[in-house]
Formats: structure tokens, C-alpha cells, sequence
């Protein structure tokens, strides 16, 4: 198979399109409040960190695929059993995104349309996505980024008469504790979760890891300050605690006369695009990872059963929206972890006493 390559501007922004994916649908960091901000500030300062050892492990082999760095470094054996452990993480993740995708259509959109038919219609054109290639999925994010983002700004002049600075106030008003407590959430979902491009950057062009980590994190980071402070200073940090898509919220407040209005439409698209290259990502990651483990010359014959079966997790394993959204926001952060933190420090931290 000849080996698909993306350059580092396309690795830019398919993460950025991955950590803003369905984090600006659903909000974040929302036991900070008001002082979400500096709780997004935090957390993008530690995920710099978390992503410079995520740089350096890929760094120790640079273009080898992430499942032979885990050979090369504990054996054969042990390091496909490490892999399982990351090829699980991105499998639960994607089923995660396509139940957060299949809710949020469903809510805004779609209400007499079974969830699962909207969840069908995400994950088969992933699988015709990423069975195209990382090339194209990066060809792709390269022509969608600045559109999708300018649809976002766009919003902003629109909802100027409706922003009140003082949601904002007062400053650290219940103390630096749920500040904390925001950004470990705001850490775990969504900047940690660029572990799963482990499995995707060996085949960036040129082996500029921590450029595509920092630029990515820095700009995405940017966005979501950007558009929480939006949305708190429009409805306030009380109102925005109790909405489940926050960002729509907001959006469908706008109105200029009887012929601008229903600008929500809009935005909802975008936000399907940001929540399906969030898709992508976690099925090719969860593909390319299961054929190096089994020694398969390519993945794409494995994208469509993987997808069917992330397809499947997403449906069973939850009820309702409710006990989905109360599993992300009290179990996933220690949940994700071990996966995020625990594992990748003890890899590396094994590849600084084994190399010297």
C-alpha cells in the first residue's frame, strides 16, 4: 500500500477542526461559569504540556506508525496490548461524537426522526470518508476550516446588542475551586483527547509534531473563549449551565428585522461539519490502529465494520440524552485519564531511561 501523507498546515487544522468538533455544540467548562475563560486558558496551558510528550514519543521513531513505536519499544507482545488500550480509547470516543452528532440533529432539526437513522447517516459517510484516505480527509478540513470559522464569527456583530458585560461578574465569585475543577474537565474533553492523533501524525510530511499539537491547541483554544464568552454575556452562566447546545442557543437569538433571522440553520451545519471530522479522526484512527496490531497491509477494508460497530456502541449505550450528557460531564474526565495522561507519561518517560 503506498503511504498516504498530509502536510503540517492540513495536520493543523484537521485537529483544530477535532478539538473544536462537538465542544462548541455542547459547551464546556461549565462548573466555572462566568470564569469559564480563565478555566479554557488553564486547561490549554496544560494540554501544551500533555502534547509535548505526546510529541516526543512520536519524535523517538519519527514516521513510524504509533502501534510499531509500542513494538519497538516493550516487545511485541506488550506493545500490541498497549495499542488495544488506545484503539479502544478512539473507538469510544468516535461512538461518543456520533451520539453527541445523532442528539444535537435530532434536537434541533430533526425531532420525529429516530435517532438512530441520523446516527446511520454519520457514520456511513465517515466510512466513505476514511476509506478515501487521510489525504483526503485533510484536502477536505483545509477548504472547510476558515469557511466553518467565519460562519461562527459571523454571529458575533449580530449579538453585540444583546451582550450584557456584566454576566461576567463577578470575578472568581465562588473562588478558584470550580475553576479548577472546569478546566480538569475542559483538559480531559476536548484538548486531551488529541492523544488519538497518535495514530495520525507519523504520516504528516514533515515530522513537525508539536508545531501541529501547539498551532492546533492555540487556535482551537482561542475559539472556544471566543465563543463562550459570547455566550455567557448573551444569556448569562446560570441559563447556559441548564441548556444542553449551548451555542444554539445563543445563535437563534439572533434576529435583524424580518429579514435576517433563523441564522441557526447556518450554524447547525457548521457544527455537523466540526462534529464529523471529530468522526473521521476516531475511525481511522480505531482502523489503522487495529490493522498494525494484527499486521494487515491496509485499513480500509476494516473501516466499514468498524464503523457499523462504533455505529452500534453509540445506540446501546445509552438511554437518553440526559444520562448521556451526566456520564460525560461526572465520569468521562477521570474516566479518559489514564488514556490522556497516565499512559503516555509512563511511555515516555520509559523512552528517556531506555535511550540514554
Amino acid at each position: 500500500m503506498k503511504r498516504e501523507t498530509i502536510s503540517t498546515r492540513q495536520g493543523i487544522y484537521i485537529m483544530s477542526m477535532f478539538i473544536i468538533g462537538s465542544s462548541v455544540i455542547i459547551g464546556v467548562g461549565g462548573k466555572a461559569k462566568n470564569d469559564v475563560w480563565l478555566a479554557i486558558i488553564i486547561a490549554i496551558l496544560s494540554s501544551l504540556v500533555v502534547s509535548y510528550i505526546y510529541s516526543q514519543i512520536l519524535n523517538s521513531f519519527p514516521g513510524i506508525d504509533f502501534i510499531d513505536i509500542l513494538k519497538k519499544l516493550f516487545g511485541r507482545f506488550l506493545g500490541r496490548i498497549i495499542g488495544v488500550v488506545f484503539v479502544w480509547f478512539s473507538f469510544h470516543l468516535g461512538s461518543l461524537v456520533i451520539r453527541d452528532f445523532g442528539e444535537f440533529i435530532k434536537t434541533v432539526g430533526l425531532p420525529n426522526t429516530p435517532n438512530s437513522i441520523i446516527m446511520a447517516f454519520a457514520a456511513i459517510l465517515a466510512t466513505i470518508s476514511v476509506r478515501s484516505g487521510i489525504e483526503m480527509i485533510g484536502r477536505a478540513c483545509e477548504v472547510f476550516f476558515w469557511l466553518l470559522i467565519s460562519i461562527l464569527f459571523i454571529t458575533v456583530p449580530f449579538l453585540l446588542p444583546k451582550m450584557e458585560i456584566n454576566n461576567l461578574r463577578p470575578f472568581l465569585y465562588d473562588g478558584i475551586k470550580p475553576v479548577i475543577s472546569g478546566s480538569f474537565s475542559l483538559f480531559s474533553f476536548p484538548f486531551a483527547e488529541t492523544v488519538v492523533f497518535l495514530f495520525v501524525l507519523p504520516y504528516i510530511n514533515k515530522k513537525e509534531y508539536y508545531k501541529v499539537y501547539s498551532s492546533a491547541i492555540l487556535i482551537s483554544g482561542s475559539i472556544l473563549i471566543i465563543t463562550s464568552l459570547r455566550n455567557i454575556m448573551v444569556i448569562g452562566a446560570d441559563t447556559l449551565s441548564r441548556n444542553y447546545f449551548a451555542s444554539y442557543t445563543v445563535v437563534s437569538r439572533i434576529k435583524v428585522g424580518d429579514f435576517f433571522q433563523r441564522i441557526e440553520s447556518f450554524v447547525a451545519i457548521a457544527f455537523s461539519f466540526y462534529a464529523f471530522a471529530k468522526i473521521n479522526v476516531c475511525l481511522y484512527a480505531t482502523s489503522i490502529g487495529i490493522s498494525k496490531i494484527f499486521g494487515f497491509d491496509d485499513y480500509r477494508f476494516l473501516v466499514t465494520p468498524v464503523g457499523l460497530l462504533m455505529l452500534n456502541y453509540s445506540i446501546i449505550s445509552y438511554e437518553n440524552i440526559m444520562q448521556l450528557f451526566d456520564w460525560a460531564a461526572k465520569i468521562w474526565p477521570y474516566y479518559a485519564l489514564p488514556f490522556e495522561v497516565i499512559i503516555p507519561f509512563i511511555i515516555f518517560i520509559y523512552i528517556k531511561v531506555t535511550k540514554k
